[in-house]
């Protein structure tokens, strides 16, 4: 009996885990756990592994949303934490392999067709080009695949560069979701708990009542217009998540294209195709003819940093 491979995307608020023949690249018995319904990483894999009927597995690919070293993974914004040696042993696995979560996304990218992406602007993409993947969830991350046999990937963490302000009206905003120290990361207002503190403070500078107490409800409410904090702050979203892109695209000169992941994205399609993202992500003075074609896309595809997981298993096993 040829033993499955799990594949495993575990971000701040859900953990997502399919199975994979080995040399396939299907994913079977895609399921999504809620973090907080279990103590550890493992536990969660275990009720899993049950729901799915107790397969025998041999090898593990496990993408999280947070740095990754060589002896074991934290979660950035989570609980979970593990030492590769002990979870591998205790799993019972030949192997196990750890990813970021932005890494994995990274490699989905040349598994992901059509049907899985939305474009936002630019024309096409140019062959044999660097691409990158970046965006929004309950932190903000992202990766950069650099063309080669096999794909090199540059994992980052952008979201802890500083949030691209340029105004004085955006300044007092940003001002509120500074940390401790003054730095105001990207993730602060570039993710789903970063809306939500960014909603806030519109409605505290604005002596309004905050009424939305989710990212969900702020883009609900800024869709009907019926809440100003909330139109003004998906506004600032969408125009820091474009610099943001932008400024990527451009350090790296990402003629394949940016990529945006996350689960915030692919929920605010409409926003995301109106104008203000694309002007803000093109808005690069003397470099925007540069920029211009670049395209941008909205990755919809379901789970796929479990692709990214199942294509490094392939690789490792080719």
């Amino acid at each position: 009996m040829v033993a499955w491979a799990l594949v495993a995307d575990i971000g701040g608020t859900h953990a997502r885990f399919a199975l994979v023949r080995p040399g396939r690249g299907a994913l079977d018995h895609i399921r999504t756990l809620e973090n907080a319904a279990f103590a550890s990483l493992e536990a969660a894999v275990r009720a899993y592994l049950g729901d799915s009927g107790s397969p025998g597995i041999d090898a593990a690919a496990i993408a999280m949303a947070g740095p990754v070293y060589a002896d074991g993974a934290q979660l950035t914004n989570g609980a979970w934490g593990f030492k590769t040696a002990e979870l591998q042993s205790r799993l019972g696995l030949a192997a196990l392999t750890l990813l970021n979560d932005y890494e994995a996304l990274a490699l989905s990218l040349p598994e992901i067709d059509a049907s899985g992406l939305v474009q936002i602007g630019g024309t096409a993409p140019k062959p044999g080009s660097v691409r990158i993947v970046l965006g929004p969830g309950t932190g903000f991350g992202g990766a950069a695949l650099v063309p080669s046999s096999p794909p090199i990937v540059l994992p980052g963490e952008p979201g802890h560069t500083s949030l691209p302000v340029r105004s004085s009206a955006e300044a007092d905003v940003a001002a509120k979701l500074a940390d401790a120290d003054g730095h105001v990361p990207v993730e602060n207002a570039v993710s789903g708990p970063g809306l939500l503190a960014t909603y806030r403070a519109c409605a505290e500078i604005a002596g309004a009542t905050a009424r939305a107490t989710s990212a969900a409800e702020i883009v609900e409410a800024a869709r009907d217009g019926r809440d100003p904090s909330a139109v003004q702050a998906v506004g600032l979203f969408l125009t820091w998540l474009g610099r943001t892109a932008g400024d990527a695209a451009m350090q790296l000169r990402a003629e394949g294209g940016v990529y945006i992941g996350g689960g915030i994205a692919p929920k605010m399609l409409d926003f995301m195709q109106d104008g203000r993202f694309r002007q803000a992500f093109e808005n690069m003075g003397r470099m925007t003819e540069l920029i211009r074609p670049i395209p941008v896309y909205v990755i919809t595809a379901e789970a796929p940093a479990l692709l990214g997981c199942a294509a490094r298993l392939r690789s490792q096993r080719a």
